[in-house]
């Protein structure tokens, strides 16, 4: 199989990720008190909203080959890291229905997920898909 389709299959399994994440069963969002209000962490919330829209982007501009796309979505996949780091709080003293749903579904799309970008670095630093960029 060309390393080109390859490519294109991972990046359209990533979208299709991204989607699958955000559509997840038993994403519900509780009734909040005035006490969770005030303590949900809403800067890391907008954060977390605005890098997976640079995702999303990021990935739609590897699909079409665009040069900016693979800037942007090794940007993404670090500050993703540094990101998940740094939302443990959003983890912290919730049951598994507070935020996510089940937390398992979550994990294991987050899991899923790094392989899938691990794998779209790879091929873009090490195959010839890097001299399309």
């Amino acid at each position: 199989m060309d390393i080109t389709k390859i490519f294109k299959v991972l990046v359209s399994v990533s979208i299709f990720g991204v989607l699958l994440t955000i559509m997840a069963p038993g994403m519900e969002t509780p009734e909040m008190t005035d006490d969770m209000l005030s303590d949900f962490p809403w800067a890391l919330a907008l954060i977390a909203l605005a890098w997976m829209v640079l995702y999303g982007l990021s990935l739609i501009l590897l699909l079409i080959f665009q040069k900016s796309g693979k800037l942007l979505f090794t940007v993404t996949v670090i500050s993703g890291f540094l990101i998940t780091l740094f939302a443990q709080d959003l983890y912290l003293g919730m049951d598994d229905s507070y935020m996510f749903g089940n937390i398992a579904y979550h994990e294991t799309f987050i899991w899923v997920g790094g392989a899938l970008d691990g794998a779209i670095l790879a091929i873009l630093y090490f195959t010839e898909i890097k001299e399309r960029f």
